[in-house]
């Protein structure tokens, strides 16, 4: 009877000690970032918290079904079936393999670390030498694929539907590679962006030929991993998941409804048993690609630990040659002494990347503390970056910078920001250095706007910080706004221009004010602080407003 009696408390305990953990993160999550405006940076953060440690199984294989959804879209199973990427069978796993790798290249490293934007500068190297086919909805819809399967799966299929800030965060952190891939007209915000993918379903995943060659294809790559006696069933398993639409589109048979049951009920089962009896993952799942667990190599090249459908790119070890039931193995035919960016995907386009990708960023992301007396300053800036100058027509990279001056007792103070140009490397070659102009200078200088450095070159791998400066002119009206636009021409291996859109404004403050401030022991709430959230390689822009405790003391204010 007692050691029953202490079994029960035991397991009872367990049961507890699962929940409180289970639970924990979520909780860290909703306190830690309920209150704070996501920026690309901190929505990065949480999507790795839960798609690395919470429910990474679930979440990798909504991606995966989610590009299989691509593909019941005509005009994308058109290009993949041209392209001979897909169909082909000795290069499908291939190319499987490749997405991953530049995928989790962007996703489990920094956005702005030199991994992540040699990762994003080959994915579009890639896309762009089929640009003239891939039609900017095509790309888009691909994009909220990224978004919406993963809410759609977890609901469906995990131990808990994903929360609100973890939606948003997965909205603002694939909208910034979306930007930076030069996706135009990104809806700007999550509802909107989910309803534009809903209605671009409806009208296009229609049935093609060419949807069915694509799925066919996919559907054979995903069960070559079981044994052959095996392959009937898991192909209707994973039938069985996929929805009457998708069905339709690619024209699939119709899935024995026992085998639908038993999958459902084996996912509510795993759902069940990780929400009550399980402990959370401590270790983070990052495909054997994180910064740690995917370090380079005493060749100079990357080493992944884990695979999908076929080990490309995992070093061989004494273990990988003697598991049993493997098919395939590491070795030299899957490039198991590493790889590098430059020769991830098609065999017939490897080390033609480009040398070098210049790039703008903000040096501080415009999170600057600050007051404005222009209670419509958002909208001003917003209307700025919406309207569209009929001779910049093709200027697709837009940058926002903002700089709030101050007046003290009728004395203007320089307002101040800084942008960083950088040259980012992807390649080993003659060409070393990158180069950047501010174009047409006298322009903006009429509006009392300098820019310290204004042409430079930048050796490759590294950065420069180039200072923007404001001080209002002696005829300006501090109840207005002063807006002015010019062009960056950075020369990597392409030229590419980018769009500055300065806006100018006054903070009228006292010096009473000033003294008030340096003083006092409870810093006043600021409600009407302004941040801009720049995005460097797209149309789009965020603006939003964030509540402040302090106050910024400097004499030069960086807005």
């Amino acid at each position: 009877m007692l050691t029953s009696t202490l079994f029960i408390l035991l397991v009872f305990t367990y049961l507890l000690i699962c929940r409180y953990f289970r639970f924990r993160r979520i909780k860290g999550i909703i306190e830690k970032y309920s209150n704070v405006k996501l920026d690309y940076r901190t929505a990065q953060e949480v999507c790795l918290l839960t798609g690395a440690y919470d429910m990474p199984y679930v979440l990798e294989l909504s991606t995966a079904f989610g590009l299989f959804r691509t593909y019941a879209i005509p005009t994308i199973s058109e290009v993949l079936v041209k392209s001979n990427q897909l169909a082909n069978k000795d290069v499908a796993g291939r190319r499987a393999e490749d997405t991953s790798v530049l995928l989790s290249e962007c996703i489990y490293h920094d956005l702005d670390s030199k991994r992540a934007r040699m990762g994003l500068a080959r994915i579009n190297y890639l896309h762009n030498l089929y640009r003239c086919s891939i039609t900017n909805d095509d790309m888009l819809y691909t994009l909220s694929i990224f978004i919406y399967e993963p809410v759609r799966w977890s609901e469906l299929y995990d131990w808990r539907p994903l929360e609100p800030i973890e939606k948003e965060a997965r909205y603002i952190f694939w909208k910034e590679i979306g930007e930076r891939m030069g996706i135009e007209y990104i809806p700007s915000a999550y509802e909107e962006l989910e309803i534009w993918k809903n209605d671009y379903e409806k009208e296009h995943m229609i049935f093609s030929k060419t949807n069915k060659i694509c799925g066919e294809a996919t559907l054979n790559l995903m069960t070559s991993i079981y044994p052959v006696w095996m392959q009937g069933f898991i192909r209707n398993v994973l039938l069985s998941i996929v929805d009457e639409r998708l069905r339709l589109a690619m024209d699939f048979e119709k899935p024995p409804t026992w085998i639908k049951r038993l999958t459902i009920t084996i996912f509510r089962i795993r759902a069940f048993l990780l929400r009550h009896c399980a402990l959370p993952r401590i270790h983070m799942h990052d495909n054997g690609q994180g910064p740690t667990s995917c370090p380079m190599n005493e060749h100079g090249r990357f080493n992944r630990t884990s695979y999908i459908f076929e080990p490309w790119y995992v070093k061989e070890t004494w273990l990988s040659k003697i598991k049993p039931f493997v098919t395939k193995r590491p070795s030299p035919e899957y490039r198991s002494q590493g790889f590098t960016i430059k020769e991830v995907g098609p065999e017939k386009f490897a080390g033609t990347c480009r040398q070098n990708s210049m790039y703008i960023r903000p040096l501080d992301n415009g999170n600057i503390i600050q007051k404005c007396l222009l209670p419509n300053v958002n909208e001003i800036i917003t209307t700025q970056m919406q309207t569209t100058d009929p001779n910049e027509k093709g200027i697709p990279n837009n940058i926002l910078v903002s700089l709030c001056a101050q007046s003290i007792n009728g004395k203007y103070v320089a307002a101040q920001r800084e942008l960083i140009i950088g040259c980012a490397s992807s390649s080993v070659g003659s060409k070393k250095n990158g180069d950047y102009t501010f174009d047409n200078l006298k322009d903006i200088n009429a509006e009392g706007f300098n820019v310290d450095v204004p042409k430079s070159a930048i050796e490759m791998g590294t950065e420069k910080v180039v200072k923007i400066t404001w001080t209002p002119t002696a005829n300006f009206d501090p109840n207005e706004t002063c807006r002015a636009t010019i062009n960056v021409t950075t020369k990597g291996d392409i030229v590419k221009v980018w769009r500055v859109i300065l806006v100018g404004y006054v903070e009228i403050t006292s010096s009473a004010d000033k003294r008030s401030s340096r003083t006092s022991k409870n810093p006043r709430v600021i409600t009407t602080d302004t941040r801009s959230h720049v995005s460097v390689g797209g149309t789009s822009q965020r603006l939003v407003k964030q509540v402040s405790t302090q106050e910024n003391n400097q004499s030069t204010l960086t807005t």
